[in-house]
């Protein structure tokens, strides 16, 4: 292995000898280029207390920056870092289950794609991984599969971060030297965080109102101080104006703000702020929602492999004439097209003229973060002229139905932004721009607690003070024994924080005890018109056993339930199906073909108890297909609160196949169950 020069800034007569190493990780170009910028960056680090030292070198492998980071945190008790520039990207796979949402097939798709850029390589030391080689065109990208004796769930050593500039805009080492001047500026501020922007694109939350207000109440809880005055906490949602875009960067011009949540859709170069304004008798928002109908309509026309079928199949499947569709591969109807496209989201172009001023941005979406490109969303924030200094985003697609403010109260009690991230880290979700900058502490009350070894996780959830801390209550009692876990998840039910009461009803229906359908069938005639809850137990409730909770809703009074009312039942329906696509790819006893076990796949995202009887007799089989067994021993790691996860520990925990991809994948779920059996 190449040996690596590194240069460190150590000014050790400043740092006092119990104070937490903070690394500044960068490539030798980014520190040739930008040295005194990254020297006065480092200096403000230091005057906030933490041995912060520059380490500059020609990083070769992740694994040459992972034992650098191991070395400095055992002998300088290294707290943090950050990469700046081209630092070499872990791309992983095996570890979906550590992602919120992602479950790409990664047989079926290229490694590029079905991969995870994630930093957790370099800030979980706990985690095992296997080398699986490098990009021979993008070589940067080192990719790795998480080994099946690692352990299976994150839990941070150290928090880090990203840096990476772009050549898109300007010259990188000008982007970079911009920002770190900028930063180095506003670290100096003893700004409190009493300024908040929400905004909910169309989509987020299923556009539940429901589900929407409560974020005034748990924002209220995290930062008190933002509800003191007019402006300090404002919210918005897609159909407020006929176009959002300039009204949501306005905002993020006010130089007074200091944390946006972007709830909405993306990609890496895209925010999606909406779609289709609602058809109103006002003019304008009439003329808008009329162009973005034939513009949907048109996007289909042009998606499709054949112009004439897509033509036809739109018309009959919404009962249109041809008019909606005769123009649709026009030039200039398609120039016209692209331009309404454009008014309906943000894109990069839009965030550099826009200079956005608030400090922090939260982009809970897709691969707004992907710093597997030359250049994202998240980055373009921080970049920009405005005084942005850091964000939140993820590399790849993030799961809607999360908590993206959990434990934000850290926030507004001065801990830094790499500390609050250390505590809520997934897979995919990155801190971009600087993890060490800080708010300075309010003297108001936060019910944000960090909940401590030791507390009832059970008497929390049922009489805990505040949403957000009934809520974390809720999310540790998962690795309690299951019965307490059932009953906390009952009393959840009644939680007045939706979120609460919705992932209640998700997981209650993922346990499968069909003694908790009366409960959850209650839950769900209650909360009728809560879109996310009825969702949830729809979509969960062939969970329960032998279409027993199809039974209760049939048998049901729903007098009540007016005719206009959705009762539900057609996806109930759909739901029991789904199981028994599931159950009769099982079923096809010796079959090896590539739908079988694309079929079975759909346990992982639908982990029925009931079947996991059969699912453990066929990985055992030795006369199935080994593919076929492999993916059931994988699926089968997404029973994390399945009723009869012990017994499913029992049963493979000593099962040891001959077949070493077999055996990976056994371990691997023993694993992942193992971590909620403590």
């Amino acid at each position: 292995m190449k040996k690596i020069t590194i240069l460190l800034s150590l000014m050790l007569s400043s740092v006092a000898l119990y104070a937490q190493g903070f690394a500044i990780v960068a490539d030798k170009d980014s520190y040739e280029h930008c040295r005194p910028q990254l020297e006065a960056y480092a200096a403000s680090v230091r005057a906030d207390g933490y041995d912060a030292f520059v380490a500059a070198g020609k990083w070769e492998t992740p694994e040459e920056v992972r034992d650098s980071l191991r070395r400095w945190h055992d002998t300088r008790a290294l707290e943090g870092c950050v990469f700046v520039g081209e630092i070499p990207v872990p791309m992983i796979r095996k570890a979906q289950h550590l992602t919120s949402a992602f479950k790409m097939d990664e047989l079926a798709f290229p490694m590029r794609d079905s991969s995870v850029p994630s930093d957790r390589f370099y800030d979980d030391f706990d985690l095992v991984f296997r080398p699986f080689g490098r990009d021979s065109v993008e070589t940067r990208f080192f990719y790795y599969e998480l080994a099946p004796d690692s352990p299976q769930e994150i839990t941070c050593d150290i928090f880090s971060g990203r840096i990476h500039p772009s050549d898109k805009f300007q010259d990188r080492y000008t982007e970079l030297s911009k920002y770190l001047t900028k930063l180095v500026r506003l670290r100096g501020e003893n700004n409190e965080l009493d300024k908040v922007m929400s905004y909910t694109g169309e989509g987020s939350f299923s556009d539940s109102m429901i589900a929407w207000k409560d974020e005034t109440v748990t924002l209220q809880e995290q930062v008190p101080g933002a509800f003191n005055s007019i402006d300090g906490a404002k919210f918005y949602v897609f159909y407020q104006f006929p176009y959002m875009k300039d009204a949501v960067l306005k905002e993020c011009r006010r130089d007074d703000l200091d944390l946006v949540l972007f709830h909405c859709h993306g990609t890496p170069d895209r925010q999606w702020i909406q779609n289709s304004p609602p058809a109103t008798y006002d003019d304008e928002y009439y003329a808008a929602a009329k162009l973005q109908a034939r513009l949907a309509v048109r996007r289909k026309v042009r998606s499709g492999s054949s112009p004439a079928e897509a033509k036809a199949s739109v018309m009959e499947r919404y009962g249109l004439d041809s008019t909606w569709v005769a123009d649709s591969f026009d030039p200039e109807v398609m120039k016209a097209d692209s331009l309404q496209d454009i008014r309906l989201g943000i894109v990069l172009e839009d965030v550099w003229a826009a200079k956005p001023n608030a400090r922090m941005y939260i982009f809970d979406a897709c691969y707004n973060g992907d710093f597997r490109e030359e250049d994202n969303i998240a980055s373009r924030y921080i970049f920009s002229d405005g005084n942005a200094v850091v964000g939140l985003g993820n590399t790849v697609n993030v799961l809607q139905d999360k908590a993206s403010s959990t434990y934000l109260g850290l926030l507004t009690q001065g801990y830094t932004v790499g500390e609050w991230h250390r505590r809520t880290a997934i897979l995919e979700s990155h801190v971009i721009g600087d993890p060490a900058f800080h708010f300075a502490p309010t003297k108001l009350t936060v019910k944000d607690p960090y909940i401590t070894p030791g507390d009832d996780l059970l008497e929390i959830v049922k009489n805990g003070e505040g949403f957000m801390e009934r809520l974390n209550a809720l999310t540790l009692l998962k690795h309690d024994d299951i019965d307490r876990y059932r009953e906390g998840l009952r009393a959840a039910l009644e939680d007045p924080y939706e979120y609460t009461r919705r992932k209640a009803t998700y997981y209650l229906c993922r346990v499968g005890n069909p003694d908790d359908i009366p409960a959850v069938l209650k839950a769900y005639f209650e909360d009728i018109n809560a879109k996310r809850i009825a969702f949830n137990i729809t979509n969960n409730s062939a969970c329960f056993p032998d279409s027993t909770f199809l039974k209760a809703f049939d048998a049901a009074d729903k007098s009540f339930i007016h005719s206009g009312m959705d009762d539900g039942r057609k996806a109930l329906v759909s739901a029991v199906g789904l199981k028994d696509y599931a159950a009769e790819a099982i079923s096809r006893h010796g079959s090896d073909k590539r739908g079988r076990a694309s079929m079975l796949h759909i346990l992982r995202n639908n982990p029925y108890p009931e079947l996991a009887p059969e699912l453990v007799k066929l990985v055992k089989d030795e006369t199935e297909p080994l593919n076929i067994r492999v993916v059931v021993a994988e699926a089968l790691g997404w029973y994390t609160v399945a009723y009869n996860r012990d017994w499913i520990v029992d049963e493979l925990r000593d099962y040891h196949p001959a077949e070493p991809e077999l055996q990976d994948e056994v371990t691997r779920t023993v694993g992942r169950l193992n971590v909620y059996l403590r």
